[in-house]
């Protein structure tokens, strides 16, 4: 089971990476607009990440965590596909703060499933996932410049999407396991 969390925790920092690592290129470079306002498109989208963490912690006295953390992947897929439609500066900042409010709590929300899961290796796991997470940063964001020459940004963003639906499947699959067995493994 550990296995899996740590899947998604790679996958989920896929999208993160190609988001915020790439903003500024694509804003700038793929779109035409301003440096200043490519910046201040990444700055939004880690200002997002930041109010969407806060606001899903208030969310969370109500709800369950599972469904907030299957509902993320979801609008992420939903921002990788809206961005290739970014032309104004206006769109451009209100698409990536909205990817920000898609990634924010998810990372945080699997460290936190994955430590109930285990709840006598919580530092051991916790440690593994953020190990995890620095690899898919790196590793997806080297894979985006890679493939940089062979396909356009728009068509890399809408591609982009693969990473947060595997994250969903992957997720899906964790939660299909009974709870008594993962602790067995």
């Amino acid at each position: 089971m550990l296995w899996i969390f740590l899947a998604v925790a790679v996958v989920y920092a896929f999208a993160e990476g190609t988001f915020a690592n790439w903003a500024v290129i694509y804003l700038r470079d793929g779109k035409g607009l301003d440096a200043g306002v490519a910046g201040l498109a990444l700055s939004v989208f880690w200002g997002a990440m930041v109010v969407g963490r806060l606001s899903v912690s208030a969310l969370l006295v109500r709800l369950p965590a599972g469904p907030v953390w299957l509902a993320l992947p979801l609008l992420m897929i939903a921002a990788f596909q809206l961005l290739p439609y970014a032309e104004t500066a206006a769109l451009g900042i209100g698409l990536f703060a909205f990817a920000g409010l898609a990634c924010s709590a998810f990372f945080p929300l699997t460290i936190a499933l994955v430590s109930q899961r285990f709840p006598r290796h919580v530092a051991l796991v916790s440690a593994l996932m953020i190990a995890a997470l620095m690899v898919g940063v790196g590793a997806g964001s080297f894979a985006l410049g890679a493939l940089r020459e062979a396909f356009s940004f728009e068509q890399l963003y809408r591609l982009s999407a693969v990473y947060p639906a595997l994250a969903l499947v992957l997720a899906l699959m964790t939660r299909s396991r009974r709870p008594a067995a993962a602790v067995a493994e």
